[in-house]
């Protein structure tokens, strides 16, 4: 179980690797605030396909035969990383990453909660999903760090330094035992809501979703270049250590609510989300930089609520048949919201300025945000089931899959 761990936090470690020298490739590379956007956009725009057609192979080809070459596909987008010398580069990188993490994060879940046993099951949920919000927030810290106060080579370290890890994680993988006995696989897409729960789905699960990534990509694509062209802080470890504040606040208010009711921590993470985003943009008049800390702490407290809330409730609200179409339908929502947003803020930065497309982006996801809190009470007869059986789904799933490799 330990090496099925250090694979997933190498692996989310590459994930946002690239957030703080961001600025540093606007300047090398003369590129706009919409460019940047525009490689989140290819990252999404890579992920899905990827999320939807490679995932489900796991269940078919193997675990551990879906992440090996996800982790070397990962250090691959690391590699080209370290050597661009073109701004075309940067976005093929980004597409390795995403055809990466497409493939690799729901094999390696469920690798994890396999190994786990199923008296273990909560404990590999809660550990699948701490590790990955940090990973996702510990990569661009690590990055910010070795880019201020390491001068060896700024634009490589950090990616020298992941590749190494990675290169760890997977032979140590190498010894990890396959769950799953090859069998025939064929591509196919699990995707589409069945009618009795499309309204609970689409008028606050989904939404949910596409609220948590769009927040949480425009803090991940744009908060190092918002803390040093708005609020002038020229220390490049801060846009990085900010995304890390906010990922690893986000992964311990996930732990924090373990047991509480999904409706009610749903409510808590848009009101926070939403709070934290103003907050953030009330820094820009004063250049505030505590009023951004804090900003950044309340959104991070705010996207691990909504995230726990909406993605729990994606997994709960259908049967054990249905849960795989579900999750993959919330997930195509949220990664729009991680893309299309995202971008949007970038074209409007052009013309308005970066904290007018931030005020005008949260302007907006308020009104979303006010439609979610409305409909958490409005379909509360609908989902109420939902949020007091945290887990049994999985386990019955893990069971189900230990019973059949014992029979085969």
């Amino acid at each position: 179980m330990k090496r099925i761990w250090w694979a997933l936090l190498t692996f989310t470690l590459g994930v946002n690797l690239p957030s703080p020298l961001y600025p540093l490739y606007q300047a090398r590379f003369h590129l706009t605030t919409a460019v940047i956007t525009l490689l989140f956009a290819i990252y999404a725009l890579f992920l899905l396909p990827s999320l939807l057609f490679l995932g489900p192979l796991a269940d078919s080809w193997g675990r551990k035969r879906l992440m090996i070459p996800a982790l070397a596909l990962m250090g691959a987008a690391s590699l080209i990383f370290a050597f661009a010398d073109q701004a075309w580069l940067l976005f093929v990188g980004r597409a390795l990453q995403g055809l990466a993490t497409g493939s690799f994060l729901g094999a390696c879940t469920a690798l994890l909660l396999e190994q786990a046993g199923k008296h273990r099951q909560r404990f590999a949920l809660l550990l699948a999903g701490f590790t990955t919000m940090v990973g996702f927030g510990l990569g661009p810290g690590f990055a910010g760090m070795l880019i201020q106060y390491v001068l060896w080579h700024p634009f490589q370290a950090s990616y020298f330094v992941h590749v190494i890890l990675l290169a760890s994680a997977l032979l140590s993988m190498l010894t990890v035992k396959e769950t799953i006995l090859r069998r025939k696989a064929r591509l196919r897409v699990a995707i589409g809501i069945p009618r009795q729960i499309r309204r609970p789905f689409w008028s606050l699960i989904a939404p949910a979703g596409f609220l948590f990534f769009a927040f949480n990509g425009t803090i991940v694509a744009l908060i190092p270049t918002f803390s040093v062209s708005v609020l002038h802080i020229h220390n490049l470890a801060m846009g990085g250590v900010l995304i890390f504040l906010q990922m690893l606040i986000g992964g311990l208010t996930q732990v924090i609510v373990q047991r509480s009711n999904l409706l009610g921590v749903t409510r808590w993470g848009v009101i926070l989300t939403i709070a934290g985003a103003f907050v953030i943009i009330s820094a820009a008049p004063t250049q505030a930089s505590l009023l951004l800390l804090g900003g950044i702490a309340i959104e991070g407290a705010g996207n691990g609520l909504l995230y726990k809330g909406s993605f729990d409730l994606a997994g709960k609200i259908g049967t054990q048949q249905q849960r795989a179409q579900i999750i993959s339908s919330y997930y195509v929502a949220a990664y729009i919201g991680f893309s299309v947003p995202v971008f949007a803020v970038g074209i409007m930065a052009t013309f308005i300025g970066l904290t007018g497309a931030f005020l005008s982006l949260a302007v907006v996801l308020t009104f979303l945000g006010i439609v979610l809190l409305v409909s958490t009470y409005v379909l509360a007869p609908a989902v109420s089931a939902v949020g007091q059986a945290h887990v049994s789904g999985m386990v019955e799933a893990v069971e189900s899959k230990q019973e059949e490799l014992a029979q085969e």
